[in-house]
């Protein structure tokens, strides 16, 4: 396992986990992966920042050398962005 932050990453699954949902669990982050490279970098990094990381806003505004309201703005648009994204990928997905 590798730690990211605070949160812990499985490297290698511990055996609870059929292969096929493993699989998924797979494809999803590829989608995710795919999804964020397509947004802005600036939102992308929002989005990581608080919703992959953990991190505050107050956080992401002084990582990103932005204010706390430009941080909320980019998180905001960054996940509607993502969100509409990966929507239309797990649709694609299901046909």
């Amino acid at each position: 396992d590798r730690h990211v932050g605070t949160h812990t990453v499985e490297l290698v699954p511990d055996g609870s986990r059929s292969t096929e949902q493993i699989l998924e669990t797979q494809r999803r982050a590829h989608r995710l992966v795919s999804v964020l490279s397509s947004i802005s970098a600036t939102h992308a990094e929002a989005v990581v920042l608080h919703d992959l990381l953990g991190h505050d806003l107050g956080e992401i505004a002084r990582l990103t050398g932005v204010s706390v309201a430009a941080a909320q703005s980019r998180l905001v648009r960054g996940r509607r962005k993502a969100l509409r994204l990966l929507n239309a990928a797990e649709r694609r997905a299901r046909e």
